[in-house]
């Protein structure tokens, strides 16, 4: 999956249409507290979808990784880099009960709902404690027919695919 994703060249330009894509759809349409993510390199490009949120007047909030847990975070209070090298926000962590929408990076999804995340549960477990609708996203690349669920694996509700 990593060869594949390092080959993507139109990444900004799909990433781009999938926020327009989202957009149209009645969970963003619904949503006010919206938690996506700050993306690497060969994820789908999130600044899109920042400048989106803001211009549609939804609250940001972005996952922090503390000790073993996802919290999420409001983009307000600056930024650091957690311990995995990604971009992380300051401040408080909020009720996940409060979220809307949750917009899920992944390595592998299938469209049905099931995610590869990178292997350390932090996502599976932090979308059990969420009401809200989740949404992954990724490029066409990373859609594969089938993948095996774990008892702590946790289903998305849509899979969005660039």
């Amino acid at each position: 999956m990593s060869e594949a994703l390092e080959s993507i060249s139109d990444g900004l330009l799909r990433s781009v249409q999938l926020w327009c894509d989202l957009a149209e759809t009645p969970e963003y349409q619904q949503a006010t507290m919206v938690m996506a993510y700050a993306s690497m390199r060969t994820e789908v490009d999130t600044a899109g979808l920042f400048a989106r949120l803001r211009q549609d007047g939804k609250t940001l909030l972005l996952p922090r990784i503390e000790p073993e847990r996802i919290v999420a975070v409001k983009d307000a209070d600056g930024w650091t880099t957690g311990g995995y090298g990604i971009k992380e926000p300051l401040g408080p962590s909020i009720d996940p009960q409060l979220i809307d929408l949750v917009i899920v990076p992944g390595l592998a999804f299938t469209l049905d709902g099931k995610r590869l995340g990178r292997g350390r549960g932090y996502y599976d477990a932090f979308l059990l404690e969420v009401r809200a609708p989740t949404i992954g996203v990724c490029f066409s690349e990373q859609i594969l027919e089938d993948l095996p669920m774990e008892p702590h694996d946790t289903k998305l509700d849509r899979v969005m695919v660039a």
